[in-house]
């Protein structure tokens, strides 16, 4: 048996929708694995392996080959469940895991691993819930390779933070794709699975290395990539999108909408890290970043006062370090095509201004203080907060939810009557509220009452065409802004045209935004 297959208490078993306690008569049990994952890139590797912890000892060195099995219609994939076949020098282990929680990259997963022959699924043997393994084994016919991962792991077995930590580093690929067409991509990433000891000791391990190089909290899977891989292969980008709240108390709810746009953050900031080439990246962290500084301000009411004011600051300063770069992008890629039939060229300027906005950004990634160290700091802060300032109830979060989407509905309505038109001080900020607006409704949409949902719903596709229309508008301002044109030029002239075109949509949209507001929640 693997030295993880020990008793354990309870897992959340999805399998069956209920709590699932270890069988007393089966010889494997299940064990909880608690673990980090942590991402790096190629060019970080040299300092992170000359760090003390990992330099001060000899290294356990082992490839791994690893086959990923899934029914036809992926239902492990569903309920977020994993069988595996793992080669590891002679032998083969079979490993069955369930899902778990995940919360700033530290997971908490159910696992079952034993001895096994090549495609003998003896789920009864292996897995001591009964109800789990009986649902295994009817679709083990139907069960047939869908990936499969090979990495070398060096691993490290280190006292530190009063506990016991293995430290895998696991260095190769997943491959996806079908046995004729095989895809391959590369796989780099840091493992810390608490062996013994606080669970907490794994966020102190990944301080003390972060010392020698970046590295950036992960919440998905080897598993999780690889279907994802499959099923978007050029995909480079994590999409941001919107998550409903969900829990029994105001804080369970933000961290039930926190914790996705954190994931998505973290994964296209390494990517950016790593030296992916794909505007989406920054577009993207950047709509999660500004998710997660919704969730804060949504949610302030419930939360410690100095820790929003904290992480409110923390991330207002890594959006002051995305906004310029994507900017930038938005230029290049989607309003100057709109403008280059005027025969003018990018000034120069811009293009060294542009490009030393990008060089800052990559710096700070690559400081593992500025941005990799807060997003350890702050999914650990997740971790650790206080169940609630206000009591748990379903009445009581209902309440809460109607009382800040109406606070949202207000401040708006405001900024509505202050607009002023072809004005694009007061339109920029009429289009700020409607973003606050859209990211208030998508997290708390769901927790107000069947009839308030419903009134709810009149405002998502109003919200959605305002903030197409204003940030068209802001787009054409920064351009003019930016590129400065001579009055009559042909640039200020095809400005002009394309602002007008905004403009005649802009009255439409004004009109459905006031009526879709104009009723109190």
């Amino acid at each position: 048996m693997n030295r993880r297959a020990i008793a354990h208490d309870w897992l959340f078993c999805v399998a069956t929708g209920r709590l699932a306690a270890p069988h007393p008569t089966l010889h494997n049990t299940m064990a909880r694995e608690t673990e980090l994952k942590l991402l790096l890139a190629p060019s970080d590797l040299p300092g992170l392996l000359g760090h003390p912890l990992l330099a001060a000892e000899k290294p356990v060195r082992q490839r791994l080959v690893n086959t990923y099995y899934d029914t036809s219609d992926h239902q492990l994939r569903k309920n977020r469940m994993a069988v595996r076949e793992r080669r590891a020098g002679r032998r083969l282990l079979l490993t069955v895991k369930t899902a778990g929680t995940t919360v700033g990259g530290l997971s908490r997963r159910g696992e079952w691993e034993a001895p096994t022959r090549a495609g003998e699924f003896d789920f009864a043997a292996l897995v001591d819930d009964t109800e789990l393994a009986a649902w295994l084994a009817q679709r083990r016919a139907d069960l047939r390779p869908v990936f499969r991962t090979d990495f070398q792991r060096h691993a490290w077995t280190v006292r530190h933070g009063g506990a016991t930590v293995e430290i895998a580093l696991d260095e190769g690929e997943i491959c996806t794709g079908t046995a004729g067409r095989p895809v391959a991509h590369p796989l780099l990433e840091l493992e810390l699975e608490l062996l013994d000891g606080p669970p907490d000791a794994l966020h102190q391990t990944a301080r003390a290395l972060l010392s020698a190089a970046p590295l950036f909290p992960c919440a998905t899977s080897k598993a999780e990539r690889a279907y994802a891989l499959a099923q978007s292969p050029d995909q480079t980008a994590t999409p941001a999108g919107a998550v409903a709240a969900h829990g029994d108390t105001p804080v369970a709810a933000f961290v039930s909408v926190a914790q996705p746009s954190l994931a998505a953050l973290q994964s296209n900031l390494h990517a950016l890290h790593a030296g992916v080439q794909d505007p989406e990246l920054v577009h993207q962290a950047r709509v999660a970043l500004r998710r997660l500084r919704a969730a804060l301000r949504v949610f302030a009411p419930a939360l410690d006062p100095a820790w929003v004011q904290h992480w409110t600051a923390q991330w207002r300063t890594l959006g002051a370090w995305l906004g310029p770069v994507r900017d930038a992008d938005v230029q290049a890629l989607e309003v100057w095509p709109l403008l280059a039939e005027s025969g003018a060229t990018w000034p120069a300027r811009l293009v060294r201004a542009d490009a030393a906005a990008r060089r800052l950004l990559l710096r700070r990634l690559a400081e593992p203080t500025s941005v990799a160290g807060p997003l350890l700091a702050f999914g650990q802060a997740l971790g650790e907060l206080p169940d609630s300032r206000l009591p748990a109830s379903e009445r009581r979060l209902r309440r809460f939810a109607r009382e800040r989407l109406e606070g949202r509905r207000q401040r708006l309505v405001r900024s509505l009557a202050a607009v002023r038109p072809h004005d694009a001080p007061s339109l920029h900020a009429l289009r700020i509220e409607v973003k606050k607006a859209r990211y208030a409704l998508d997290m708390l949409g769901a927790l107000v009452s069947p009839r308030r949902a419903r009134a709810l719903a009149r405002w998502m596709p109003v919200l959605v065409r305002a903030q197409s229309v204003l940030g068209h508008f802001n787009d054409l301002c920064l351009a003019r802004e930016r590129l400065a044109p001579a009055a009559g030029s042909g640039l200020d002239r095809v400005l002009a045209r394309h602002e007008d075109r905004v403009h005649r949509r802009m009255g439409r949209m004004l009109r459905q935004l006031r009526e879709a507001l104009g009723e109190a929640l």
